[in-house]
């Protein structure tokens, strides 16, 4: 699809450490779990 002036979705270090806080972190410990990296 070329001329629909849609370009990648761009996040900085930053702004993908605040997604995973809210979409990963945030739901393990409110079910109790524990992460480990």
């Amino acid at each position: 699809m070329s001329g629909t002036g849609r370009e990648p979705l761009r996040i900085g270090v930053m702004g993908a450490v605040r997604i995973t806080e809210r979409s990963l972190a945030d739901p393990a410990r409110a079910g109790g779990h524990r992460l480990v990296a």
